[in-house]
């Protein structure tokens, strides 16, 4: 550590949640993995466990260097491997493309808070690595038939500008037709949205604890009623519906994780859709399409709520690096 500046708050921050988001990854992966049939969607998630395995690595090797305890995140506990397979091969390679998606959003956001050059070049190869899984995942897809497009619009011959507020409006009367930014959310919620609700759906197949397996069938009704309000926007807007993800699930009823694993999965989905509807609604736009997005945010925001309630109540919620409690030191 000589000639290094200790680790900012925003770089320990990024760097212990890199560990423990790619700590169950790779347990995802290694049961994905032992089911795969497939050899060109096999390789795409072997690709994506090395790079975990690096992650997770490279995480640990930061914390240790300033001894910050390494999170106890998962063990082989959580872990079923010998558990029948839960889903399709199809489903694991959809899995890989949007948590890329999300990955790349995560390490870019890692890297513009990091000051360190060590920390910006980890989070630089993080960055280039996710940008090649999501090329890989994306092309085998598409090889396969598999990729799903946001539907084509004619294109527009003009430029134009807004010229009158009602193109905000949507509560009554004649709404203007939806821009291709407000389609593009709508989509892309849609598919992320469609697969936590199989995510949802299969884990309520397979955990242990009956208020468990009630918080994952609450998750995958809540989703559905989001994806029919995503289904309705399209389909008033004249656009194609988008197929859901739920026959890609299995009939298993044996967990290939803990109960542990599965709640933080649920909810960490929880908090990705958060994010996804505020940059939506931020975006702002119709009014109409807005006040959906309001509604789904907070319901997905109490959702989560209910399950950070159910990790904290099993112990099973573990806390990252604090600041000092200065209080507590004075004794007062």
């Amino acid at each position: 550590m000589t000639g290094r500046n200790k680790m900012t708050s925003a770089e320990v921050s990024q760097i212990w949640s890199a560990f423990v988001v790619n700590m169950m990854f790779k347990a995802h992966l290694e049961y994905f993995l032992v089911h795969c049939n497939d050899l060109e969607i096999r390789s795409v998630l072997d690709s994506a466990l090395q790079f975990s395995n690096k992650i997770t690595t490279g995480a640990r090797a930061f914390l240790n260097e300033e001894d910050y305890p390494t999170p106890i995140a998962f063990t082989e506990k959580d872990i079923h491997l010998d558990a029948p397979r839960l889903y399709t091969d199809h489903f694991y390679l959809y899995n890989i493309q949007n948590l890329s998606q999300y990955g790349m959003l995560g390490h870019s956001l890692s890297l513009s808070v990091s000051g360190r050059a060590d920390i910006r070049e980890f989070f630089s190869n993080c960055v280039r690595e996710t940008v090649e899984l999501y090329n890989r995942a994306t092309e085998v897809l598409i090889k396969k038939g598999l990729y799903l497009t946001a539907p084509t619009v004619p294109i527009c011959k003009q430029i134009d500008f807004v010229k009158e507020k009602s193109f905000l409006t949507g509560w009554l009367g004649e709404r203007r037709p939806m821009t291709v930014l407000e389609i593009n959310y709508i989509v892309a919620n849609y598919l992320g949205t469609a697969i936590g609700r199989a995510v949802c759906m299969s884990f309520s197949q397979v955990a242990r604890s009956k208020e468990i397996r009630a918080y994952f069938l609450r998750g995958s009704q809540i989703a559905q009623q989001h994806l029919r309000a995503f289904q309705s926007m399209l389909s008033e807007a004249g656009l194609p519906s988008i197929p859901s993800f739920e026959s890609e699930v299995t009939n298993s009823t044996i967990a290939p994780f803990s109960d542990k694993l599965m709640m933080i999965k649920v909810v960490s989905l929880g908090v990705i859709a958060s994010a996804r509807y505020g940059q939506a609604l931020g975006e702002g736009g119709r009014h109409d399409i807005g006040a959906n997005y309001a509604k789904m945010l907070a319901g997905t925001l109490k959702f989560q709520e209910e399950g950070a309630k159910i990790l904290i109540d099993r112990g099973w919620l573990e806390q990252p690096p604090t600041a000092v409690d200065r209080k507590a030191l004075a004794r007062v």
